[in-house]
């Protein structure tokens, strides 16, 4: 219950219309240092929330800061539910790219909002990551972007609902098909069911747990709730904020 009440106390602080609670809250460029079992690599997070549109760029470099290796560009909409009149965000595009041995692999989706479904194509130098295919998307109230997750669950105040019980949402692997090349027993789909909850809070930090399945990451947030930490034990992946606000 004290967690509930101290995250009711920090958002209830924010007052105002859309912009003014998360244009400032959600937004900026921050650097982080990623550490996972094959080395040190620097990752630069941007995120803009503009007419209606969260857009977030990853970019992960080698440990120098210069040599590329992946890329992620992804853009959801933002909007307020007519029924409920709370905030949702649903998922539009993305664009990946990654380097694995010198070559490029590419893939990007879009969202189809008639058939509730999301076009991927993919083109790679291997003729099994190639082609165009098309992939229904569950009916769920909260849906996410992987990249976008530390914004879309605070833009969904589902930080402070995950504070009451757990909430389950849906993930898109904006890195299809290429996550299951990254990270270990993650499955092939492009859709993973999640649940989040929150796992503690000491001094002026808030802990969040995002189960999927079969691993569990988490996530960090100041007092201000700005992401800063993201644990992932079952890949040995840690990312820690080194360079934001």
């Amino acid at each position: 219950m004290k967690y509930l009440i101290i995250l009711i106390f920090v958002l209830g602080c924010a007052t105002g219309s859309q912009e003014d609670i998360f244009g400032s809250s959600v937004g900026g460029e921050d650097t982080y240092q990623l550490i996972d079992p094959n080395g040190t690599y620097i990752v630069k997070r941007e995120v803009k929330l503009r007419d209606g549109k969260l857009i977030t760029r990853l970019r992960y470099f080698a440990k120098d800061g210069v040599t590329p290796l992946e890329n992620t560009v992804a853009i959801s909409r933002v909007g307020t539910l007519r029924s409920t009149k709370e905030l949702a965000v649903l998922p539009e595009a993305f664009q990946y790219k990654v380097w694995f041995e010198k070559e490029e692999y590419f893939s990007q989706g879009k969202l189809n909002p008639r058939k509730r479904s999301m076009g991927i194509t993919v083109s790679s130098p291997k003729p099994q990551w190639s082609g165009v295919k098309d992939f229904t998307l569950p009916k769920a109230r909260y849906i996410c972007f992987f990249s976008q997750l530390p914004d879309c669950l605070k833009i969904q105040r589902l930080l402070i609902k995950s504070a009451r019980q757990a909430v389950n949402l849906y993930v898109i692997w904006d890195n299809f098909p290429y996550h299951k090349e990254l990270y270990a027993d993650v499955g092939d789909d492009l859709v993973t069911m999640a649940s989040l909850k929150v796992s503690g809070q000491e001094k002026e930090e808030f802990k969040f747990s995002l189960d999927i399945g079969s691993q569990i990451l988490f996530y960090h947030y100041d007092k201000n709730l700005n992401f800063t930490k993201m644990f992932w034990v079952a890949q040995g992946i840690s990312m820690i904020n080194i360079e934001g606000r």
